[in-house]
C-alpha cells in the first residue's frame, strides 16, 4: 500500500529562501466513477479506499505532466495514497468543459538535511494569499527542525485545510 506521512503548516509570509525548483500545479477533484475511468493501475490495491466516504479522487497537472491520485483520510500525519502518471491529454479531455472543483498553486521545493525537503505551496485563484508548507517524513515520530517561518500546524486537519477542502470551499468564500 502507498502511505504518505507528512506534516503541514500555515505560512504567514513567503520565506526568503533559496528554492531548488518551482512548479505550477492545478489539481482537479472528480467523482469516483469519472476518476476510475482514467486510473491506469490495479483496482485491488485501492479497493479499501474505494469504499470509504472520505476518499478523494484527484487529477493533477504539474507543468506538462499529469497524475491520477487517490487519497484516504488522514490519521494524524499518515494517510493512504496511490498516484500514477497518466497522459496529459487524458486529463485535458476530462476537465475540458467540466466544472470540477480545483486548486491552483505554485510549489517551491526547499531541500533540507537527510534528503528531505519542504514543499511550499503559494495558492492562486480563489485561495490567493494562502501559503502552506509541508514535509514528507519517513515516520510520524521522525524528528524535523521547524523553520522560524512556519505558522500554525494543520497536519490532519483535512476538513478545513486539505487541498480538496480548499477546492470545495475556497478561502474567498470563508468569513
Amino acid at each position: 500500500m502507498g502511505v504518505e506521512i507528512e506534516r503541514r503548516f500555515l505560512v504567514d509570509k513567503m520565506p526568503e529562501i533559496n528554492v531548488e525548483e518551482i512548479k505550477d500545479i492545478i489539481q482537479y477533484y472528480l467523482p469516483m466513477q469519472e476518476w476510475l475511468a482514467v486510473w491506469p493501475g490495479d483496482y485491488n490495491e485501492i479497493q479499501s479506499l474505494l469504499i470509504e466516504s472520505t476518499t478523494t479522487f484527484r487529477l493533477r497537472s504539474i507543468d506538462n505532466l499529469a497524475y491520477a491520485t487517490i487519497k484516504g483520510k488522514s490519521d494524524g500525519a499518515t494517510r493512504l495514497e496511490f498516484e500514477m502518471e497518466i497522459e496529459h491529454n487524458e486529463l485535458e479531455l476530462i476537465v475540458k468543459n467540466m466544472n470540477y472543483p480545483y486548486v491552483k498553486k505554485q510549489r517551491m521545493v526547499f531541500p533540507v538535511k537527510d534528503g528531505l525537503f519542504w514543499e511550499i505551496d503559494n495558492f492562486r485563484g480563489d485561495n490567493l494569499g494562502l501559503i502552506i508548507a509541508e514535509i514528507e517524513i519517513p515516520s510520524e515520530n521522525y524528528p524535523i527542525e521547524l523553520p522560524n517561518w512556519l505558522g500554525e500546524e494543520i497536519t490532519g486537519e483535512d476538513g478545513e485545510w486539505s487541498n480538496h477542502a480548499l477546492a470545495i470551499n475556497p478561502l474567498k468564500n470563508r468569513t
